[in-house]
């Protein structure tokens, strides 16, 4: 069976310069994203992705936004998306979706994590490799509002090359700072403020954050974080145009 049939259009994208995939069933797990009054007519939904059967089309669909990011940043790498019956425990793909017109589902985006999970000096961790929404989908706090279900679903988030957008939608995100055993430094997003040495921090009377723990010598660790200024405060930064509009 051609499972390229399967991925429609919808009747009236064909006026669109990038069309959407359409879908008539997905595998995996849905997440419907908080809406707000302006979006409750057309809400939409993140689905988590599994590799099962039946699960083609969807894979198909996320393809073709990995290819339509390639497209608008083609000095990244395209984005590896395995091919049908490849099992990669090490990849996971997301879906961006609204109810469609000529199939149930019309597909408003697509990214992919990668688990990195070599190195015993740190935790495992997700890298966040690629994001791409269509271009109508954009400014509407689609991946802002998917980051508090990614964030949750995977503890420890790297950012590969973020662009401007991505970076002012997790703007005074907690954040902590490790290093590898190769001297490499990551800088890994986190649900709440953490220690890099000891986890979890309390949040003190004043708003900050501090870790508390106390250290073999008696000590107590002076480790803090405090949410940063307000963005309108910090210097904007230029970009290309094709890095400005891939992602929001």
């Amino acid at each position: 069976m051609d499972t390229n049939a399967q991925i429609l259009r919808d009747d009236w994208s064909s006026w669109w310069a990038v069309i959407p995939p359409a879908l008539w069933t997905l595998q995996g797990v849905e997440h419907p994203l908080r809406t707000t009054p302006r979006q409750k007519a057309h809400p939409v939904s993140l689905w988590e992705l599994q590799r099962v059967y039946g699960a083609e089309p969807a894979y198909q669909a996320v393809l073709h936004c990995a290819r339509c990011f390639h497209k608008e940043l083609p000095e990244r790498d395209m984005p590896a998306v395995p091919a049908t019956g490849t099992q990669r425990e090490d990849l996971h793909h997301w879906l961006w979706t609204t109810a469609g017109t000529s199939a149930t589902f019309r597909v408003l985006g697509a990214c992919g994590f990668r688990l990195h999970a070599d190195d015993p000096q740190i935790k495992p961790y997700v890298s966040l490799d690629w994001i791409w929404l269509h271009p109508y989908s954009r400014h509407r706090a689609l991946f802002r509002t998917a980051w508090e279900i990614f964030i949750r679903r995977y503890p420890y988030i790297l950012l590969e090359q973020p662009t401007t957008a991505v970076r002012i939608s997790l703007y005074g995100r907690p954040a902590m700072t490790l290093a590898t055993r190769d001297g490499q430094e990551l800088r890994l997003y986190t649900q709440s403020p953490e220690c890099a040495q000891h986890g979890p921090m309390r949040q003190g009377a004043s708003g900050a954050w501090d870790c508390y723990a106390k250290l073999p010598d008696g000590h107590i660790c002076t480790a803090t974080w405090v949410a940063p200024k307000p963005i309108r405060d910090v210097p904007a930064v230029r970009e290309t145009h094709g890095q400005r509009t891939a992602t929001r």
